[in-house]
């Protein structure tokens, strides 16, 4: 892939703040529900099969794992602030 130069148009559809924003929030908001339900089947199921032990902690992985890799990307994304002094070079 060739090397585009950076246009004033990119700069103005820029959204990484609101996207790692999003990737915070949710990884803190599944965190959350992930403890309060195994804090309910714990403490107040008679049974625990073996879906709440593999198939839950899966889910919450995977889950996990797109905020993270959000968040990841964010920080490795150049921020308008260095695409400015490439665009002043």
């Amino acid at each position: 892939m060739a090397d585009t130069p950076i246009t004033l148009e990119d700069l103005s559809g820029y959204i990484g703040d609101k996207l790692m924003g999003a990737g915070i929030s949710m990884l803190f908001i599944i965190t959350i529900v992930y403890i309060l339900f195994n804090i309910s089947r714990i403490f107040c199921a008679e049974k625990n099969h073996w879906e709440v032990w593999t198939i839950y902690p899966l889910a919450y992985l995977a889950s996990a794992g797109l905020c993270i890799s959000d968040i990841g990307q964010y920080l490795t994304t150049p921020q308008p602030a260095q695409f400015s002094s490439i665009l002043c070079d």
